[in-house]
């Protein structure tokens, strides 16, 4: 009876964890789509952003299959999610003629995405929710987010269209 208890909560465990992957899909093609919308920005900004929405939520589902001990997906890994869509969001941007609204935008989702990163070290430790997969995450989406500089005035960027 204890075993079928065990593989329930696996099988309702592993559910949570792909809704959660699908809904931060989800939150940033439609926040790309908005983006789209309210910027001038190419036909490719969506395509980017989804691909690597669904790069992001395939190796992070593996990545988290692949740690046993940790037995749930909680808030502060879900905080660090947001991160990472802000991220994506970000590196959507690559390529994209550099206009002040667009570079505005671009620091607004750095400023959110910084400020998650204090925001769910605090929520694992106060909910007792650390884990060896949280604390790695946490570490990749720093260094990812840490890789981008939106107020970098040096028009560097070889992908950025003229304009």
């Amino acid at each position: 009876m204890r075993s079928e208890s065990l593989m329930m909560n696996t099988l309702l465990h592993a559910r949570g964890v792909r809704t959660t992957l699908l809904g931060a899909m989800l939150v940033g093609v439609l926040v790309a789509l908005c983006a789209k919308q309210g910027l001038t920005l190419s036909g490719l900004y969506l395509l980017k952003v989804a691909c690597a929405l669904v790069l992001v939520a395939c190796l992070l589902g593996w990545k988290f299959g692949r740690h046993s001990g940790d037995t749930r997906f909680g808030l502060a890994n879900q905080v660090t999610l947001a991160r990472v869509v802000c991220v994506v969001l970000l590196l959507g941007l690559l390529g994209e003629a550099r206009e002040p609204q667009m570079m505005w935008s671009a620091v607004v989702i750095a400023a959110i995405a910084s400020a998650s990163d204090a925001l769910d070290g605090w929520l694992a430790r106060r909910m007792g929710a650390a884990s060896g997969f949280g604390a790695h995450f946490d570490m990749e989406a720093d260094a990812e987010l840490a890789e981008l500089d939106p107020l970098d005035p040096d028009d560097s960027d070889p992908l950025a269209s003229p304009g």
